[in-house]
């Protein structure tokens, strides 16, 4: 009823409006523009809120007038701070929903009128409306997940203390996170990462938002990953190792100084996931790698059970052993002189000192069947072809007691013991080497004079007999060799001298089919196998 009389002095004043002479075209638009506004107004006093916000939506009102009509939506954007009466219980929820489809159908028609101040205006309407719209959302007990995700212009300082009374912790962080407020969200998650009733408690959130904030904030992953490393290290460490991009293109040198620093016991599981997940070749991590395999090892305080250092003690000689990457002159350097010696042999030979090697594997540890595959293994090695080890192998086995011998333990490790078995010449020992390997053996003559005149001669048939089968073998590759590359010269002779045979004449008169010009003198030319002749410039075409 009351809104039948209320359209009916509308319509009434505006046929009124029509008939005024005196009145221009433009001040009739802006008094019934007044009246529907009013009429609007009327309607959302007598909590007519869907119809009044139609009303709203036809006359194109300004957002910050219809959104002030409810206090308690307390915006701070709008700058009208006119006071209206407040909305509550029931009438408060329908309001909100009628405002709710109100925002959203302003939100979808913004940047399709073309009025004057519409493009400065746009930016904060899509600010004022996302902004409410996100706060009516809340009062209704809407779910404001997708919301967050799809808006771009919500005020974050306006509407993060909203979400925090309504404990929407997990949304908040997501809102921190789409407008990088990332320190906010990480002292959020820090702050709850205890409290059990929580939506965002433990440290999984901290971990798997550090995971995807990138190189550019490392100083801000140091930050935060600090105390979950103290308090989870094994799950904490995966912010540095997890198998995703952004984790792997962050600043592997900064990350394990600061690792170092702060946390050292994850220091060699960060490496060793660098090195054989990531195969990264940086000598600096593979150094780095030794000295900590090295430092457990020797650390008298570190407490560990026999089994925990024979591990250690294992995955350092696999390491030595396989790494290609480490500068061994350096690590060399920090190893001791009374330990560690089988490590030690295996990088004098990366250094290529064989002879230190050798006399640590039989004059002081007294491995034979190291030895053995010291030089079986540098043997294979086609680079290594120029020096003898089995020779010097064989010096250490049939004369232990040789002052160079004595002299190179002494220089080299002054506080090594010598192995009892190094008393006596193991003669049996080395013939047994020499006829196995002696097909590797680059210089059999070689090994053959350090071996002393009281072998019988019977004893050194088969080695003999397998010297000189390789030397025959060797001989005749030889000659199959030279047969080929004397064959394959002849060949090369026959060609050129087929190519020689097949001469053409160019005169004045000859043009290039390609080009169509004349030949010139001083041109480069090209003659094909059916006998056209070109400009050399002219062949790729």
């Amino acid at each position: 009823m009351f809104r039948t009389a209320i359209k009916k002095r509308e319509a009434e004043m505006i046929k009124l409006l029509n008939s005024l002479s005196n009145c221009t075209r433009e001040e009739k638009d802006q008094r019934i523009n007044s009246i529907q506004r009013l009429y609007a107004l009327e309607l959302f006093d007598i909590k007519q809120y869907t119809l009044a916000m139609k009303e709203f939506i036809k006359l194109k009102t300004d957002p910050a007038d219809v959104i002030k009509l409810i206090p308690e939506l307390e915006c701070k954007i709008g700058d009208d701070k006119e006071k209206v009466k407040k909305v509550s219980g029931k009438d408060l929820e329908s309001a909100l929903k009628a405002m709710i489809v109100y925002l959203k159908a302003v939100q979808s028609n913004l940047g399709k009128d073309t009025g004057q101040n519409e493009a400065t205006n746009e930016s904060r309407h899509r600010e004022l409306i996302e902004t409410t719209l996100l706060k009516c959302f809340l009062q209704v007990n809407f779910d404001v997940t997708n919301l967050i995700q799809t808006s771009n212009h919500i005020c974050v300082d306006e509407v993060d203390k909203k979400l925090l009374q309504y404990k929407k912790y997990s949304e908040l962080v997501m809102l921190y996170q789409k407008y990088e407020q990332h320190m906010k969200a990480l002292q959020l998650l820090k702050d709850h990462a205890k409290q059990t009733d929580s939506s965002i408690a433990g440290y999984q959130r901290t971990v798997n938002y550090l995971q995807q904030l990138g190189a550019e904030h490392i100083n801000l992953i140091f930050q935060f990953s600090d105390w979950v490393l103290k308090d989870h290290p094994e799950e904490g460490l995966k912010i540095f190792t997890e198998d995703k991009v952004e984790i792997e293109n962050l600043p592997r040198p900064k990350i394990f100084d600061f690792l170092q620093e702060k946390h050292e016991s994850l220091v060699i599981p960060y490496l060793e996931h660098v090195i054989h997940t990531w195969n990264d070749t940086n000598s600096l991590f593979h150094d780095a790698l030794i000295n900590m395999y090295r430092d457990k090892i020797t650390d008298k305080k570190g407490n560990l059970t026999d089994t925990e250092l024979q591990h250690i003690k294992s995955k350092l000689i696999a390491f030595l052993e396989k790494s290609a990457h480490y500068t061994p002159k350096a690590v060399l350097a920090h190893f001791p002189v009374d330990s560690l010696f089988e490590e030690r042999a295996i990088i004098y030979g990366k250094l290529g000192r064989h002879e230190q090697a050798l006399a640590i594997y039989v004059l002081i540890l007294g491995d034979v069947d190291k030895a053995v595959r010291y030089c079986e293994n540098y043997s294979t090695n086609l680079r290594n072809k120029g020096q003898d080890v089995y020779v010097i192998l064989m010096r250490f086995l049939i004369n232990p007691e040789e002052e160079s011998a004595r002299e190179r333990v002494s220089n080299l490790l002054a506080n090594a013991t010598r192995h009892p078995k190094t008393a006596v010449p193991n003669i049996e020992r080395a013939l047994d080497i020499l006829e196995d390997h002696v097909d590797e053996i680059s210089s059999p003559l070689g090994v053959l004079s350090v071996l002393p005149d009281s072998v019988p001669l019977c004893r050194l048939k088969k080695i003999l007999e397998n010297i000189l089968e390789s030397q025959f073998a060797l001989a005749r590759r030889v000659q199959i060799v030279q047969g080929l590359s004397q064959a394959e010269h002849e060949q090369i002779e026959d060609m050129k001298q087929y190519c020689v045979s097949q001469g053409s004449l160019v005169t004045d008169g000859d043009a290039c089919p390609v080009c169509k010009k004349h030949f010139a003198n001083q041109t480069a030319l090209v003659r094909y196998p059916n006998g056209v002749i070109t400009h050399f410039h002219c062949k790729l075409r």
